[in-house]
C-alpha cells in the first residue's frame, strides 16, 4: 500500500494494515526459505541418484568419502560465525559498523578456510595413498574459501531479504546440476564431479556479489578491526566447539567406513544417508517455529510452559513414528527402485538408519529445552558423549558388519546423544522425561492445547513481523 494511501486511513486502521503488510513480508521470506529446500531436496535427490547410479558404490564411496573429510573440517571455515554475525549486523548502528562487521566475518572466514587447507591436505596424505583419492580432497578443500562471502548471506539475513540469497546459491545449484547431467552423459570421469562441488560453491559466491551490488552494496567498503574480530570469536568459540563435535558426530562414520571397509561400503552407505536424512528439514522447521512461542510461554506461567513443551516433545514423537515407520518397511524396495540392484545392499543400513530420525526429532525438541532452561553448556557434553560412543561403536561394528555397522553405531550414538545422556545428567533428566511422555504421544490429542499453541505462534509471526519491518 503507498504511504500516501496510508497516512489518509484512521490510526487503527492504518496500524492495522501495516502489521498485515509486516506480516506478509515475514511470510515472504519464510516461504523462499521453504522453496529453497524443496527445490534442493527434489533436485538434489534426482540428480545425486543418476551420480550414484552412474559412479557405482566404489567410486560413489570415493566422492562422499572426500567430502565427508572436508565436512569434518568445515566449523573452522564458518568458525561458528553465522547467527553472530546475523546478530551483530541487525543490531549495528550505521553502514560504517555494518561494512567493520562484514569485514572482519570474511577475514576471520577466509583464514578459516586456509586452516581446512593446512589440515586437510597433510590428513589426506596420511589416511590414503591412492593419488586420486588425494587429488579429490584437495580440490574440495579449496572450495571451501569461497564459504568466505558467506558474510552477503548473513547480511541479506538480517534485512529479512531471503529471496536474493536463494536466486544466488539455487542460480549456482541448477547451473551445477546441469553441468552434472552434460558430465553424465559425456561419461565424464570421477575427478570432474569433485570439481563440479567446489564450482557450485564458486557460482554461489558470484551470485551473492551480484546480488549484493544489485541492492547498492559493496565489498570494496569492508573493513578489517582486531577490536570487532576478537568480540566476534568470544562470542563464537563455544559454537565453533560445538559444530566439531556435531561433524564429528555426523561424518566420522563414513570416514571410518572408507578406512576400515573400504570405498564399496562408503557408497553403500551414503545411498542409505540420503534417503534417511532427506526428511530432516521438516523437525527443524518445526522446531523453530515452536521456539519464540516456548520461549514466552516460559515467562506467562509454569502450566502453559510445561503444556506447550509436553505438546512439542509429542509432536516431535509423532513426525518421527510418521516418517519412520514407512521407510523401515519399504527400506529395500526403495533402496532398490531409487540406486538400482547395485545398491540393495544398503536396505538395511536403511532400515537401521530410519529409526535415528526419531530420536533426531526428539534430539531438536531437547535442544530448544536446553536453551529455554539455559542449560547451553550441556549441549557440548551430550554431543561429545555422542561423538564419543559412535567413534567406538565404529571401531567395534564396521570391521565385522560394515555398512549395516556404520548405521548401528549412528542409530545407538543418537540415542546415548539424546535420550541416555538426558537420564545420567541430572541437570537435563527432566527432558528425559519429556521424550518418554512425547514417545507415548502424551497429550498430543488434546484439542485446546493444539489450537492454543496455533493461536500462540499465529500471535508471535505478527509480533515478529512488526519488529522486523523494513
Amino acid at each position: 500500500m503507498t504511504g500516501a494511501l496510508m497516512r489518509i486511513l484512521p490510526g487503527r486502521l492504518r496500524e492495522w494494515m501495516a502489521s498485515r503488510e509486516k506480516l506478509q513480508h515475514v511470510l515472504i521470506n519464510v516461504s523462499w526459505l521453504a522453496f529453497d529446500k524443496l527445490l534442493r531436496m527434489g533436485v538434489g535427490l534426482f540428480v545425486g541418484v543418476w551420480v550414484a547410479r552412474y559412479l557405482g558404490a566404489t567410486q560413489f564411496g570415493l566422492l562422499n568419502y572426500a567430502l565427508a573429510l572436508v565436512w569434518l573440517l568445515s566449523p573452522f571455515a564458518t568458525l561458528g560465525l553465522d547467527s553472530i554475525v546475523v546478530r551483530e549486523l541487525v543490531h549495528a548502528p550505521d553502514e560504517a559498523k555494518a561494512n567493520e562487521i562484514q569485514g572482519t566475518a570474511f577475514a576471520l572466514k577466509f583464514i578459516g578456510s586456509l586452516l581446512i587447507l593446512a589440515v586437510t591436505i597433510p590428513t589426506v596424505f596420511a589416511l590414503r595413498s591412492d593419488t586420486l583419492g588425494r587429488v579429490m580432497v584437495a580440490i574440495i578443500a579449496v572450495g571451501t574459501a569461497f564459504q568466505s562471502f558467506d558474510v552477503i548471506d548473513y547480511w541479506f539475513q538480517s534485512k529479512i531479504r531471503s529471496k536474493f540469497v536463494v536466486w544466488a546459491r539455487n542460480g549456482a545449484f541448477l547451473t551445477i546440476s546441469v553441468v552434472k547431467i552434460v558430465m553424465l552423459k559425456m561419461h565424464a570421469p570421477l575427478v570432474a564431479f569433485a570439481w563440479a562441488s567446489g564450482g557450485e560453491l564458486m557460482l554461489g559466491a558470484i551470485g551473492l556479489l551480484i546480488c549484493y551490488r544489485i541492492k547498492g552494496q559493496s565489498p570494496m567498503l569492508w573493513r578489517f578491526s582486531v577490536k570487532c574480530a576478537k568480540a566476534l570469536m568470544a562470542d563464537s568459540w563455544p559454537l565453533v566447539l560445538t559444530g566439531i563435535l556435531i561433524t564429528i558426530y555426523m561424518r566420522i562414520d563414513q570416514l571410518m567406513l572408507g578406512q576400515m571397509s573400504g570405498d564399496a561400503s562408503v557408497g553403500l552407505y551414503s545411498a542409505a544417508v540420503k534417503l534417511a536424512e532427506v526428511w530432516y528439514f521438516i523437525p527443524l522447521a518445526f522446531t523453530s517455529s515452536i521456539f519464540p512461542v516456548l520461549l514466552e510461554a516460559k515467562k506467562a506461567g509454569s502450566e502453559i510452559y510445561a503444556n506447550r513443551l509436553q505438546l512439542m516433545f509429542s509432536g516431535m514423537a509423532a513426525l518421527g513414528y510418521v516418517i519412520v515407520i514407512p521407510t523401515v518397511l519399504l527400506s529395500h524396495r526403495l533402496i532398490t527402485l531409487i540406486y538400482g540392484h547395485g545398491f540393495s545392499a544398503a536396505g538395511t543400513s536403511l532400515m537401521v538408519l530410519s529409526w535415528a530420525f526419531l530420536f533426531v526429532c526428539l534430539g531438536l525438541a531437547t535442544g530448544n529445552w536446553l536453551i529455554a532452561e539455559n542449560f547451553t553448556k550441556l549441549s557440548c557434553l551430550t554431543t561429545g558423549l555422542g561423538a564419543a560412543s559412535n567413534i567406538a561403536l565404529n571401531f567395534i561394528l564396521i570391521p565385522r558388519y560394515g555398512a549395516t555397522g556404520a548405521g548401528v553405531a549412528t542409530l545407538i550414538s543418537q540415542f546415548v546423544s539424546v535420550t541416555l545422556a538426558a537420564l545420567i545428567i541430572p541437570a537435563a533428566r527432566p527432558a528425559f522425561w519429556l521424550q518418554m511422555k512425547g514417545l507415548c504421544l502424551h497429550g498430543l490429542l488434546s484439542y485446546p492445547r493444539i489450537v492454543s499453541l496455533l493461536r500462540a505462534i499465529r500471535v508471535r509471526q505478527g509480533a515478529l513481523a512488526k519488529a522486523t519491518d523494513g
